[in-house]
Order: structure tokens, then sequence, then C-alpha cells
């Protein structure tokens, strides 16, 4: 029989605006088995076995500290953020990446179930070392709904979380809230008192991180309409009751200048390091520059020895990023430059707000946030 040569075969390429009929019968059977694979794990999902499997786990892990939640399991192909034994079985497979959780309405079953579940464990486990909580997005602007904050005394979301964090000994709180419409909302999730409530039962953090996927104020009517968003940084964060603090980062939010200046200014002398990324200032109310230059000047950071300087890190967006795009701009050398040393404030002088920060030519590494190399 004939079969004919290879480049004969590659020739026929039938249609050109449709599939190869060859493509279709050499990869037929992986279709299967993707239908298949889904359907095993659909089936586990709605006989809640992955949730059993969960408790299973936790009562077996005495001395576990941390439990992270994520959206960005899988990274970008070939390079997954958390190499999970699902994941690695995966090996080779070229699929789709989700980049986000669902939208504000959605019931998000994976952080859902392991709050729940986690809390559950605390309360029957009172002796579990589970200490740590981060539920991070690796900088995708996504994160659990800040809705939990603005509902009645009784959720049980909020409850849950409570449980996690005022275990004794609780140091290290990872959040990241979806707010896309805060807006429409007049920011009552941060109004509310809720989220300062929360944070406030946790014993003695040493850690504690907040990033939102807030965006910037489109067109505000007047100084009253301005106001409205404005949330004072202390009206959040106990910061007077956190002696033991070594880490404070705050990420995507709207601020004014001297909010900021005033609250870095109370942080306790056990903090080493700082995060100010993505910062969104509001109209007249300053801006990058405005906030180095007074961090430098009224914070007293400078006079401190070398070893008791908080580490400061500050990356930005880049001009045109879109909202899943994975680079990032990092001027936490220039700014540490600048704080401590004689460099130059690297941040263009802009009074009021804008989406672009302009930085100096020639300043910043651009980092891909799924890179190997991020932290």
């Amino acid at each position: 029989m004939d079969g004919g040569s290879m480049s004969d075969f590659e020739d026929d390429i039938g249609d050109v605006t449709g599939v190869p009929e060859w493509y279709l019968d050499v990869y037929r059977e992986n279709l299967w088995y993707i239908h298949s694979y889904y359907n095993r794990l659909y089936l586990q999902i709605i006989t809640n076995k992955d949730a059993n499997a969960l408790e299973y786990g936790l009562l077996r892990l005495p001395i576990l500290r941390r439990v992270t939640i994520t959206p960005a399991t899988h990274g970008v192909p070939g390079r997954p953020l958390y190499p999970t034994p699902t994941i690695r079985s995966l090996h080779g497979l070229v699929y789709p990446l989700e980049r986000s959780w669902p939208v504000m309405g959605g019931q998000w079953r994976g952080y859902l179930l392991v709050s729940r579940i986690l809390a559950q464990h605390l309360r029957n486990n009172p002796g579990s070392k589970v200490t740590n909580l981060i539920v991070d997005t690796n900088q995708l602007r996504t994160g659990i709904s800040c809705r939990i904050f603005d509902g009645p005394d009784n959720n049980n979301e909020r409850s849950d979380l409570i449980t996690i964090l005022s275990q004794p000994g609780f140091p290290h709180l990872d959040l990241s809230l979806h707010c896309a419409a805060l807006y429409q909302l007049d920011g009552r999730s941060f109004r509310s008192g809720h989220l300062r409530n929360l944070l406030a039962m946790a014993p003695d953090p040493q850690h504690i991180s907040l990033y939102t996927n807030i965006a910037i104020l489109e067109d505000p009517n007047d100084d009253e309409d301005v106001e409205r968003y404005v949330i004072p940084l202390r009206s959040i964060f106990p910061i007077n009751d956190w002696h033991q603090l070594r880490h404070f980062g705050l990420s995507r939010f709207h601020v004014k200048k001297d909010d900021v200046i005033e609250f870095l200014g109370e942080l306790p002398m056990t903090v080493m390091s700082v995060e100010l990324s993505f910062l969104i200032f509001l109209l007249d109310y300053g801006d990058y520059h405005a906030l180095l230059q007074d961090m430098r000047k009224m914070l007293g950071w400078r006079k401190r020895k070398a070893a008791d300087q908080p580490k400061i890190t500050v990356r930005v967006d880049e001009e045109g990023e879109e909202a899943l795009d994975t680079l990032r701009m990092d001027v936490s050398r220039e700014v540490v430059d600048f704080m401590y040393h004689d460099g130059e404030n690297l941040f263009v002088e802009d009074e009021g707000f804008t989406y672009f920060v302009e930085i100096s030519q020639g300043t910043g590494i651009r980092v891909d946030v799924f890179g190997p190399d991020y932290k």
C-alpha cells in the first residue's frame, strides 16, 4: 500500500478556513479524555467530595500553619504558581487559564468552602496551629467580595473570618478584596466598621496586607462627590492595637497624601517593611511625588540605623496596562534610594490624580507577576 510521503500529508490541510480532517482524527481521543475528566471533577463537586477531602486533610495535618486561597493557581502555561498534584497530572496539556473569580454576585465555592471548613475545624480543634491566612490574587484585579463587610452583623462569611483571625498567636493576614462596584455602594463596605472590627480580632498581628481592585473615580462632580469615596485609613486599620506589627501593605486604594503620611507616622517601631503600590490619589490630594517628599521629610525613618529602616516596596501600573495583563513596574529600588540615600524622586510631580503614574525615563524595572523571580 502506498501511503504517500510526509510532505503530501502535511500539504493536505483541507479547507484553509476550517479544521483539517487529520487534526480531528488525531485529537478526537483527547477531547474524549478531557470531557471524561471534567465529568469526574463535576461529580466530586456536586457530591461534596472536595469538601470531605479538605475536612479529612485538616485533621491529619496537626502542624499546618498556613492556608492560601487563590484564583491564580495555574499561573501561566508551563509555569504554575502553585504546582498542585492535580496540575502536575496535567503536564503538557494546553488548556485555558482562568484569571479571576466570578462576578460580585457569584457564589465563590472555592473560597467559601475553604473558609467555612477551616473555621469549623478551628472551633472543633482549639489547639490547631493554623495562624496564617493568605487570600492571594498575585496582583490580578480580583479578590473575595467586599460586600461581606457591608451586610448584617450575622454574616456567616464574616463570622468564619473572625473565627480564623481570632486564633491565639495569629500573625499573618493577606486579604484581597473585589470592589468593582464600590462607587455605586458609596464605600459602605469600608464605612460599616465591619472590616475594622474583623482586623481588631487578630490578637497581635505581625503582617497585615490589604489589596483591592478599586478603579479610578471617573469625572467626580465636586469636592463632596470625591469625599464620599475617601476612606480614612485609621477607620479601617486599628493601628494603635498592633504593637508587634512588622509588615504593613496597602495596594490599589483611594487615598489622600496627608492621610497616608499621618497613618505611616503612627506605625509602631517594630515595622520593618511597608508596601504602598498602585495607590490612587484623589483630586487635589497629592500624588506619589509629594508622598515621597513628605515621607522623607516627616517620618524620621532616615534617622534610624540602617538595620532598622523599613524596607519600602512600590509598584505601579504601566501606561495602557490592561486589567488582565501581568506586567508591572517595580520602582522600589529608586524609592529606597531617595528615602535613605541621595537618590532623586523618580515620580513626576502632578498634583491631582491620574490613572497613569509618570516616572522618570530609565527608572523602574518591568516585572511579570507570574515570572519565576517575582516576589
